[in-house]
């Protein structure tokens, strides 16, 4: 807890390599204690120690997948938490988002297995009470479309897109679906995503997917504009 508290009050908030094994050596003793689970000194506020930056702890992350089943039992963690004029994701979504998220950023260094993690994301998905699922189906589609599960992954993003239709990071996630096998759609897609996008630094990212898409499709002076743009 000093640890996290620490690191809460900093601008990044991912660990250095040094708490990263501080942290690690203290989870690596709650395996070694082979507490029966579910039990009460694993709850809320354990999870609540990594709210703000569990996806960088690859401990944590391993802790919770090889765990999840026995985690998550009791249906306040599959229930969003209300506040006054929404609710909060419940407890499974958040350590299934934060799985996602810190598989995303460090999969070339963690060796973790995707399919436990994806088995994980479908358990949250399926047993989780949230009404709002977006973020959820959006991070999980994005493992989907790393590994090249462009179909599945499609499934998910399609409803979002009709929900969001005006949210540029959801046409870009729809856009990635098809860059393999529909390149000219993932073209639309980047160019609808690209002009919903009001904030110009936000669109970099699309900008750089969408100029090696239309060079390897033999538009090299086209790339190269939006290469310049984002210049």
């Amino acid at each position: 807890k000093a640890i996290q508290e620490r690191i809460a009050h900093r601008n990044n908030k991912a660990p250095s390599q040094q708490e990263q094994q501080y942290i690690a050596s203290w989870i690596s003793c709650i395996e070694k204690l082979d507490l029966p689970l579910p039990c009460e000194e694993l709850n809320f506020r354990f999870f609540n120690l990594f709210r703000e930056n569990g996806e960088h702890y690859e401990a944590f992350i391993r802790f919770v997948l090889n765990h999840s089943e026995n985690l998550f039992v009791w249906p306040d963690d599959f229930t969003p938490y209300q506040v006054e004029k929404h609710e909060s994701p419940s407890q499974v979504v958040k350590q299934a988002r934060a799985a996602a998220k810190g598989w995303l950023t460090y999969r070339k260094e963690w060796d973790i297995d995707l399919s436990v993690l994806l088995s994980f994301l479908d358990m949250a998905d399926s047993k989780a009470k949230d009404h709002d699922k977006t973020w959820l189906h959006y991070d999980y589609a994005k493992c989907l479309i790393v590994s090249r599960n462009y179909e599945t992954a499609r499934d998910l993003v399609l409803p979002i897109v009709r929900t969001k239709v005006s949210e540029f990071w959801a046409w870009g996630a729809l856009a990635a679906t098809y860059v393999d096998s529909n390149p000219s759609k993932a073209v639309a897609c980047f160019a609808k995503g690209l002009g919903e996008c009001r904030e110009a630094q936000f669109s970099v990212k699309m900008r750089g997917s969408l100029a090696s898409l239309l060079a390897s499709q033999g538009e090299p002076d086209t790339a190269s504009a939006l290469l310049c743009s984002i210049a």
